[in-house]
């Protein structure tokens, strides 16, 4: 596999890193939502790499949130990753601080609802035909951990 040196003090290079900007092979789960790049070796091999990332990270987490609806897909991807992985096994070099970032969650959501209607094309040319599929995922396995209804 190929490894890039991404610079966690530039916030640009963890954007094009998490958008898939970088070519990072994806796996099944992937394949299955049709994301823009394979979320779990970017959390696992990039952003957990050191608990010093986690500012940078979440900072790009929210830039993201606030952008385009390709943007806040991609950042429900890592999310989803994050809560349903990651932290669940304990395996997370930090934890997100997950209640400002389900607050910007529902109101991407909010801002976004009809384009998730529709597919979404990621900047890397790759194409998700069903994001609500992905939505109701994401929003039922947000609403067991955390008791709250992100679609609402």
């Amino acid at each position: 596999m190929v490894s890039y040196t991404i610079d966690f003090n530039d916030i640009n290079e963890v954007l094009k890193l998490l958008r898939g900007d970088y070519y990072i092979p994806i796996h099944r789960w992937d394949e299955v939502f049709t994301v823009p790049t394979n979320t779990g070796v970017v959390l696992e091999k990039y952003v957990y790499k050191t608990p010093d990332n986690k500012k940078v990270f979440q900072e790009a987490l929210y830039t993201l949130l606030r952008g385009s609806v390709a943007d806040a897909f991609t950042a429900f991807t890592y999310i989803d990753f994050i809560i349903g992985y990651f932290e669940e096994e304990n395996v997370a070099a930090f934890k997100i601080d997950i209640d400002e970032i389900l607050n910007l969650v529902k109101d991407a959501i909010y801002i976004h609802r009809e384009e998730f209607k529709e597919p979404i094309r990621f900047t890397n040319g790759k194409v998700n035909k069903n994001p609500m599929g992905f939505m109701e995922f994401f929003s039922n396995e947000v609403l067991q951990k955390y008791g709250v209804n992100i679609l609402e």
